[in-house]
């Protein structure tokens, strides 16, 4: 299972369920799909999930608060923290040979951010400087097929090398608020 979905907006958008949108899309969503196909992949001979973090979690914080930030720049990188802090709390529940693993695919030219605010503008301008999509996929395609990473689960990767992670992302207490607050949401990883 490879979580790839993302938004990233300019401002934030409450979804009628009443979560913030880059959090419903980038965070909320593959905890529950995760969550959903534990069992078929759980029955494979080796099933693995692969979440697209980023780089941007280094920026992110999980005690923002009840009320989104202003800048939507802001709930994606918190939302990636999230993604590698799920990855981490992920790893130690799933029964091996299962695993659980994150990357940062880099700065991929797609339409992520859309919009005219600054950050779509940015992003357009940029695009041609940046990764196509199918190089971003390598590292998630790496990750879903390659023999030796087959036992490395709660990693982050970095193409196809684990790297450290940030300190908020190691930060326990943190890591036990989110879980909680994910299972009140969804309904499920109780």
């Amino acid at each position: 299972l490879i979580n790839n979905a993302g938004v990233l907006c300019e401002r934030p958008v409450i979804t009628p369920d009443g979560i913030e949108k880059t959090w419903a899309v980038n965070y909320f969503a593959p905890f529950l799909l995760s969550h959903c196909l534990l069992d078929p992949l759980t029955a494979a001979p080796q099933g693995r999930i692969i979440n697209t973090a980023s780089i941007a979690h280094r920026w992110g914080q999980l005690d923002r608060g009840p009320k989104p930030p202003a800048l939507g720049v802001l709930s994606y990188f918190d939302t990636k923290l999230a993604l590698v802090v799920l990855t981490r709390r992920l790893a130690g529940r799933l029964p091996s040979p299962m695993t659980c693993n994150c990357f940062h695919p880099g700065v991929i030219g797609t339409d992520l951010a859309v919009g005219r605010g600054l950050i779509g503008r940015l992003m357009r301008l940029g695009k041609p400087l940046m990764k196509r999509p199918e190089q971003g996929a390598l590292a998630a395609i790496h990750l879903a097929t390659a023999s030796e990473v087959a036992s490395s689960t709660g990693e982050y990767f970095v193409g196809e090398r684990p790297r450290a992670t940030s300190r908020r992302a190691r930060d326990e207490r943190a890591a036990d608020a989110l879980w909680a607050r994910s299972v009140e949401l969804t309904g499920v990883g109780a």
